[in-house]
């Protein structure tokens, strides 16, 4: 039952009218989406922020006079996102060492404690450097237990532009933090393959639902 008309399935020209309709229907749907994404490519390469939730040390606002939202810095948490460049890039210290310091200190994080995951999400977000990253996690369909679900996938093969907002970190403080990570992944290489944790993939933490590693 429809406002226009009722269809009468058991109808042989009913049900033709009504494989038409649903053809039409998405076919405009494709067309939709292909404007939606279209839109939002062209928001990003203006320097637009396109995220859901802004980085750690920022905020988004609504752009005025314009379409779109842009950043801007949260100054107290901007001073803990040079912290962690300067103790990663220029003090040496690892990414779990910073997460303990920064939790003794009870400087916390957007989603509580700090963890080696949350203190390498910081140091690897272009966006302190003034940047917008696009495409880089991608939604995909995937079927899982033969139901189609929504996934993020990392795509190391993503758009980065030049943003509307203001950079936290210098471009020699970024460099700084690469040529480290660089030099520590050359020495940390893995010769020992075996399985060292009994637990993997079996304990997570009750309160966050992250997976507990060995270390």
């Amino acid at each position: 039952i429809t406002p226009g008309k009722t269809y009468d399935l058991q109808n042989d020209s009913d049900e033709q009218f009504t494989d038409m309709k649903f053809m039409f229907s998405r076919y405009e749907l494709k067309t939709i989406n292909k404007r939606l994404v279209r839109g939002r490519n062209q928001s990003a390469s203006e320097g637009k922020f396109m995220g859901s939730m802004a980085a750690y040390g920022y905020r988004s606002f609504k752009l005025p006079g314009e379409k779109g939202n842009s950043l801007c810095i949260e100054p107290e948490e901007a001073k803990v996102v040079q912290m962690i460049f300067d103790m990663y890039g220029r003090q040496g210290m690892g990414y779990n060492a910073i997460a303990y310091r920064l939790n003794d200190m009870h400087i916390p994080s957007r989603k509580g404690e700090w963890s080696q995951t949350s203190v390498v999400n910081v140091l690897n977000n272009e966006v302190y450097l003034g940047k917008i990253r696009w495409r880089r996690e991608p939604v995909k369909r995937v079927i899982k237990n033969g139901i189609v679900a929504k996934k993020r996938i990392q795509n190391d093969d993503y758009d980065l532009y030049d943003g509307r907002h203001e950079a936290i970190i210098t471009q020699e403080q970024w460099d700084a933090v690469k040529a480290a990570q660089k030099k520590r992944n050359h020495h940390s290489t893995h010769v020992k393959k075996d399985l060292q944790n009994p637990f993997v993939g079996i304990l997570f933490c009750e309160k966050c639902g992250a997976r507990l590693k060995r270390n």
